[in-house]
């Protein structure tokens, strides 16, 4: 359907034509995050999901050094509260 026929059709059932809204940009003078220097300078976690052939879900919490690319820990549970997650860190 073309946008003249959908305006139309908006019209004519007496509905109010949503506005354009101006598309917000990125900020240009974002900090960028430092790079690390060293060792244990900056570490990343992330929890990946993944399902058994009997249907559990799996929850794996994984830290990684960023500047070894080392993993220092791997957590895997079926459920890992945050008490688990200070205890890793």
């Amino acid at each position: 359907m073309s946008f003249d026929r959908a305006w139309r059709l908006w019209r004519s059932e007496a509905l109010q034509v949503p506005k354009n809204r101006k598309r917000r940009r990125a900020a240009v003078s974002r900090p960028r995050p430092l790079p690390p220097e060293q060792r244990h300078h900056l570490w990343a976690y992330d929890f990946v999901f993944d399902r058994c052939a009997n249907g559990q879900v799996l929850k794996c919490l994984t830290i990684v050094d960023e500047y070894t690319r080392e993993c220092l820990a791997i957590t895997v549970s079926g459920r890992i509260r945050s008490a688990d997650v200070i205890e890793q860190l």
